[in-house]
Parts: C-alpha cells; sequence; structure tokens
C-alpha cells in the first residue's frame, strides 16, 4: 500500500516445493514488472522513452532474456541476437536480469519486490537472489523484502538457504522475527472476533492458545472448526457468542494444524475431495489449461468443483486464469489426504493426460510441457509399465531438460535429463542409442554447469563404456575436462586433457617441448611476409568439430600451465596458433593470438603488438572478449598505448565481462583498471574509494579473486595520504576483520615506494 501510494511499484513471488517449470517465480515477477510499467505508459514520447533506455542498456542481449521475461517485448523492440555465446550462461542471464531492474528503477519513483516462501527456493533461483540483494544494496528505488518460515528452513537439505539468510543478519538487511502469538494477543484476537469483552473471552482464550500455541493460522482454522461443530455459536436471542467450556476442554484437537485441516477435509463431498486432491495434485497454483484438461480427464466438472472450494476458501482465484491455494497449509493438508502410491498413480496419470494435450495441441506450449513432464517425474518410472510410453517420456525430460537450459535454470535441466535417463528401458544403449546418448551428454553438460563433479564423471565414464565412436564421446570427454579444471583438481585435469588429444592424434609430448628461437623467428616470418591483419580476422571458419575441441582442449591445458609451469605456455599458444592457420577460425582462435602476443612481448617480439590487435578484433562478438581484453591490454599493448587508455580499456573490459557471464574476468579488469589508474596518476582518493568498494563486495560474495592484490595497492594509497602513520580502525571494518586482508595491510606500511 505504501508503495503503490507514492506511485510506486509492487510485485511479488511465491515459491512453491514443487515449481512446475524452471525460473517460474522469478521469471513471473519480472513479467508483471514489465506488465506495470506498460500500464502506466501514458504517450508515444513516453513509450518511446522507456524503449531507448532499455535498448541503451540491455541492447539486443535483450534477446537473451526473453524466454523468461517474454512480456519485456511489451516496453521495447527484441531482436534476434547475432551472437548468443556466453562465457557462463546463468551469470549472463543475471546481469541482464538486473540491469533491467536497474534501468526500470530509474525510470519510477520506487519498486517493491516481495519473495515468500523462500524456504522453498530452487538453487538457480537462490543463485539469483543474492546477486539481487547485493545489487539492491545501493539502489535506493528498490526495496527488497523476503520471507522465509524458520522452522522449515533449517531442514537439512535446504541448509544453504539457511546459511545465507543468516549471513545477511549482519548486513543492511533488516530482520523481523515474528514469533507465534502470547496468551494476551491470542485474548485480544477472540475478543474482537466474537466481539465480546476480553474478560469473558480469557478462559476461552486459554484453551485456544494451549493447543494451537499461538499459531495464528492454527488458531483461526481451529476456531472456524469449532464454529462448524457447533462448540461456538452465536445466539440470535441473547445477540452474543456462546461457548461451553467444558465441552471444547474435553474436545480432542488435533495436535498441529495439518492434522485439523486433514480431518476437516475428509468431510467433504466426495466431488469436492477429488477436486481438492487433483488440484494438490498439479502444485500450489493450477492453471485454468490445466483445469480443462483433467475436466476431461476426470469426466467431471472440475471448474465448478474448484469453484465450490473457493466459496469454502480452501482455494483463490486470479484473474481468470489461475486458481491457488489460499494457503500453503492448506495445500499440504489436501496433499496428505492421499496415500504414498495414490499420489504417485495420480501424478503419473496427469501428467500423461497434460503431455498428450500438448503433444496433439501446442507443442510449443513449454509452461505446460514442463508442467505435465514434472507430474510424469513426481509419479516415477515405477508406476508405469508401458515400455513406449517410457521411451516418450524419457524423449519428453529430454526436451524439458534442453529448454530449461535456454532458461539458464541448470538445476533443474539437471534433474530433467536424470529422470529421462531413469524411464530407459533396459537395454536401452541397444534399442534407442541416439536417445541415450543425447540424455548422458547433456546430463553431463548440465552437471559440470552445477559444479557437480562426481555427476560428470558418472555419465561420462557411462557414455565411454557404450558410445560408438570417439566423435560421440568428444563432448563428454570434454566436460569432464573442464570440471576437473573448475574443481581445481588440475594434475587429473591434465592427464585427461592430455589422454584425450592424443586420442585426436596429437602428438602432445612434442608439442609441449619449448619451440627454439628459430620456430619462433619461422612464425613470426609467415606472419609478417603472408598475413595481413584483415586476412587473419577473415579467415574462414573451422568447420571440423575434432579440430574445435582440440582448441578447446589446448585452451584448458594452457590454464592448468600456467599454474603448474608457465615455460609451457608459449609452446601451446604457438600450437593453438598454428593450427588457427591450419584449420580455420575457431571459438579459441581469439584466445590463442592472445596468449601467443603476449609470450611474444615477453620476448622482446613486438610483432606480438600486432597479434594482440588481431585477438581484439576476433573476440568482439566472443564470450571471451572480457579475457582478451585483460591479457591483451595489460600485458601486450602497454608497449604501444598510453596507460590511460588501457585503464579506460579494463573498465570496457569489466563491463564485457559481466554482459557475457565471465566474472572472474570482469573482476581482473577492473583490478588492473584500478591498479593502471593508479599507476598513471589518477586522483588517489577516488582510487581509494573504488577500491574499498571492490574489496567488500569481493568478501561479501566469497571471492578471493585479486583480493591480497587489491588490498595491498588499497593499503599502499592510504599510506600516501595519510602517511605512514595512519589509523587503521577509521577505514572499512569489513577489510580489517579479515585475517588475510589484515596481513596484507600490516605489511604494507613496510613498502617502499619508488616515486
Amino acid at each position: 500500500k505504501f508503495t503503490i501510494a507514492a506511485n510506486g511499484y509492487f510485485v511479488s513471488g511465491k515459491f512453491d516445493r514443487n515449481a512446475t517449470r524452471p525460473f517460474m517465480v522469478i521469471g513471473d515477477v519480472f513479467n508483471s514488472m514489465c506488465d506495470l510499467f506498460a500500464a502506466d505508459i501514458q504517450s508515444i514520447e513516453q513509450e518511446r522513452k522507456m524503449a531507448e533506455a532499455l535498448t541503451k542498456s540491455l541492447g539486443r542481449d535483450a534477446f537473451l532474456i526473453a524466454n523468461i521475461v517474454p512480456n519485456l517485448s511489451n516496453l521495447m523492440p527484441l531482436y534476434t541476437s547475432c551472437e548468443s555465446s556466453s562465457f557462463d550462461a546463468a551469470s549472463r542471464t543475471r546481469y541482464l536480469l538486473l540491469t533491467l531492474l536497474d534501468t526500470l528503477s530509474k525510470l519510477s519513483k520506487s519498486i517493491t519486490i516481495l519473495l515468500d516462501d523462500l524456504q522453498w527456493i530452487d538453487p538457480a533461483s537462490l543463485t539469483f537472489c543474492r546477486a539481487l540483494f547485493q545489487s539492491t544494496k545501493s539502489n535506493k528505488n528498490v526495496f527488497l523484502v523476503l520471507c522465509s518460515r524458520e522452522s522449515e528452513v533449517q531442514t537439512q537439505d535446504k541448509s544453504e538457504v539457511h546459511d545465507w539468510l543468516q549471513s545477511l543478519s549482519g548486513s543492511t538487511l533488516e530482520t523481523i522475527h515474528l514469533t507465534n502469538l502470547n496468551p494476551e494477543d491470542v485474548n485480544n484476537l477472540v475478543s474482537d472476533s466474537l466481539r465480546t469483552w476480553p474478560r469473558l473471552t480469557r478462559s476461552l482464550s486459554a484453551i485456544l492458545h494451549g493447543k494451537s500455541l499461538g499459531n495464528p493460522f492454527f488458531l483461526r482454522q481451529t476456531m472456524e472448526m469449532l464454529c462448524r461443530g457447533g462448540y461456538l455459536h452465536y445466539s440470535l436471542g441473547e445477540r452474543k457468542w456462546k461457548w461451553d467450556l467444558d465441552e471444547i476442554s474435553d474436545l480432542r484437537l488435533d495436535d498441529n494444524v495439518v492434522s485439523l485441516l486433514t480431518r476437516e477435509m475428509t468431510k467433504l463431498p466426495d466431488e469436492l475431495l477429488v477436486g481438492l486432491k487433483a488440484a494438490s495434485c498439479i502444485g500450489y497454483c493450477i492453471p485454468q489449461t490445466v483445469v480443462d484438461i483433467l475436466s476431461k480427464h476426470l469426466e467431471m466438472d472440475l471448474f465448478g468443483v474448484l469453484t465450490s472450494l473457493v466459496q469454502r476458501s480452501y482455494l483463490a482465484g486470479v484473474g481468470s486464469a489461475l486458481y491457488r491455494f489460499t494457503h500453503d497449509r492448506i495445500y499440504q493438508a489436501a496433499y496428505e489426504l492421499m496415500s504414498e502410491k495414490q499420489r504417485r498413480e495420480d501424478h503419473m496419470k496427469f501428467g500423461l493426460a497434460i503431455c498428450s494435450y500438448v503433444l496433439d495441441n501446442c507443442e510449443n506450449n513449454y509452461d505446460m510441457m514442463f508442467v505435465g513432464v514434472n507430474q510424469i517425474n513426481r509419479g516415477g518410472p515405477e508406476v508405469l509399465a508401458d515400455s513406449c510410453r517410457r521411451v516418450m517420456i524419457s524423449q519428453l525430460n529430454l526436451n524439458a531438460g534442453k529448454r530449461a537450459l535456454l532458461l539458464t535454470d541448470f538445476s533443474s535441466a539437471l534433474s530433467f535429463f536424470g529422470h529421462g535417463i531413469m524411464f530407459l528401458n533396459p537395454g536401452h544403449w541397444d534399442a534407442h542409442y541416439q536417445l541415450s546418448l543425447d540424455l548422458f551428454t547433456s546430463a553431463a553438460e548440465s552437471a559440470c554447469a552445477t559444479s557437480d563433479a562426481a555427476l560428470v564423471k558418472s555419465y561420462s565414464e557411462t557414455i565411454l563404456a557404450h558410445s560408438r565412436s570417439l566423435d560421440d564421446r568428444l563432448p563428454a570427454l570434454c566436460f569432464a575436462v573442464k570440471s576437473l579444471k573448475e574443481s581445481m583438481n588440475l594434475p587429473s585435469c591434465r592427464d585427461c586433457a592430455i589422454e584425450v588429444l592424443t586420442q585426436l592424434g596429437e602428438d602432445v609430448s612434442s608439442v609441449l617441448e619449448i619451440p627454439s628461437q628459430e620456430t619462433i623467428q619461422i612464425t613470426n616470418n609467415l606472419l609478417m611476409s603472408k598475413m595481413t591483419d584483415d586476412s587473419m580476422i577473415k579467415m574462414s571458419p573451422c568447420t571440423q568439430m575434432r579440430a574445435v575441441f582440440v582448441m578447446r582442449l589446448y585452451h584448458e591445458l594452457n590454464y592448468v600451465y600456467y599454474v603448474f609451469d608457465q615455460t609451457r605456455l608459449l609452446a601451446i599458444s604457438l600450437r593453438m596458433v598454428s593450427l588457427t592457420f591450419e584449420i580455420g577460425l575457431t571459438d579459441t582462435s581469439s584466445l590463442a593470438f592472445a596468449n601467443y602476443g603476449v609470450e611474444l612481448i615477453a620476448r622482446g617480439y613486438l610483432i606480438g603488438s600486432r597479434l594482440g590487435t588481431v585477438a581484439l578484433k576476433l573476440a568482439e562478438n566472443s564470450k571471451y572478449i572480457s579475457y582478451v581484453i585483460a591479457a591483451v591490454k595489460q600485458y601486450n599493448l602497454w608497449v604501444i598505448e598510453p596507460l590511460h587508455a588501457i585503464a579506460e580499456s579494463h573498465l570496457v573490459g569489466f563491463y564485457s565481462g559481466k554482459r557475457v557471464g565471465d566474472e572472474f574476468s570482469s573482476s581482473l579488469n577492473f583490478c588492473l583498471h584500478l591498479s593502471t589508474s593508479f599507476h598513471c596518476g589518477k586522483n588517489l582518493i577516488q582510487i581509494k574509494n573504488s577500491l574499498s568498494e571492490y574489496i567488500v563486495q569481493l568478501l561479501e560474495n566469497s571471492q578471493q579473486w585479486f583480493l591480497p592484490q587489491s588490498a595491498m595497492l588499497y593499503w599502499l594509497i592510504v599510506e600516501l595520504i595519510e602517511g605512514p602513520n595512519f589509523d587503521l580502525t577509521e577505514h572499512n571494518p569489513l577489510i580489517l576483520n579479515e585475517n588475510g586482508v589484515m596481513l596484507f595491510a600490516a605489511s604494507a606500511r613496510h613498502l617502499e615506494l619508488d616515486i
């Protein structure tokens, strides 16, 4: 009410333990936000300014979040992006959604976002909420409200949510802890409800508080049950509420609200009970389309049944297209009316009915596909013996998983692929080879994206055992190498990459030999005499998938040897450049030119700066743009460009990394931007303040990247500004409270600055 009264916008979302589609709540929140802004457009000029602001901030990348926020098309034109590759698709999506929110917040007075039942949040949405919280801390136009039920958020499988909420207690988040009502509050509520003096209701309130423990919802349901049972009734003759304390005291009431609700629900007419059970199987919200499908399947007027349940306050209508339970405890109680066996059978029947409808009438209705496939998966393969249908369900899970990948919800995608594998029949590698290969490969990809190294290993080993060719197992092998690298198991990563490269025909031992000066000179002469910059940039793309995988594997090896043995970097980058000339351009060619250029500059070959320029051009529409900017500008083009231009280039690299989801390179570029700004003599106070914010952000996000270097530079600048005896306690406490940073702070006092 306060937000709307101030001409602001209020949007809300409620997480469901059985969410029917990936990114459901976050997508609904942003779609509602776009609808509110679109409804408030009063003129063509206002519409133009809105579209211009969004186009400026999102550009063509807006198309990449259109699957999650289709209503964005009401505010701006959506163009098909010419380049949709990203370093980390999930990170890129988070950045674009937060950029959308930031842009809209600048066009309004305030936006309030309420996210309820956080205890049921899915992993992808939790990661987004972490980023959302960090971004809204500095945005005065956005007010974020997070709600959760403490007793359930502390369960073992939700410990990540609990830990995150606990970590926020010392930040700018204000915590409001809602406890149960005390006896006096219960008496006030009962007194107000019955329009009776508090002294007359005190004895009744004491009984009700003893049974409900002050839980408001439990208390309300108990009073309604007493009214329906006649234990609490209104006397028309005496014009007041009456009750018999002895009867109520002797009455056996349930120990929890779910048991109470379940017992009351069993008294409903059979038709209403069937409808209530069916609704609880679908989820907290029931779309109108699903109601129509199930009406035919159950051969009953489900619409009329749900309308009756609305009248009894079990459900509520949301517009004309949706029903929802009025409280999650009512939803839970309705679901617990059924045995585990009945639930699974109903999930399977309803899921098959919904999927059949989608396949026959609307194959592109992905929301309905997610609803149907989720229902089938909750039923499980044990309740379906039909082998043909099991194959169909495996294919549906494959389709749903691929759609979830487009929405960058890798956890949901992994779940779909996993269920698809579970529905496969015995002997599926022989009977349905391509389907099996696609499911296991996609599962390995999703497991890699969610950093589940054990699952990547399991799926990859299964593919290796059953695949019919090297080409079929190459993607899984690359996922295995990448997973080992990201889990920092670098020796295994190196060995695995070398083994795969050997299978692909590479003589890796020869490649890793440190090249002679003569070899380097021959390559450089070739570049100087036969290849212009334009001819290198316009080389034909590589069409050989094996060659593409070879380049990617050498890129992974480059990372490993950067940590283990940097003397091998020249050899690896030289091989990648040579391969590019042989096979054409691949997605990692820009990295090859950038790394080789850096190695040449380090050895005094100025041609390296030319290769750096070529790398920047090749990387313009690449997911590696941020890394290439960092490498080329800092370690290559500094020999020919002024420092202040290098500093500004790193700022471009910072935003480029955000846009493609490369958080590591983005952070590296920002660190280099600040350090280069320092060396080219920019305002020390501005650099100090930027460093302070940057270090605090690294600490709050538990990111150790470049923390030592940044802290060292911070304290060095503080000493330059305030002198060698500066007071540590006057500076940011988040920095001072970290032991690692304190060590660097202490050592900074002993640095000698050569000016």
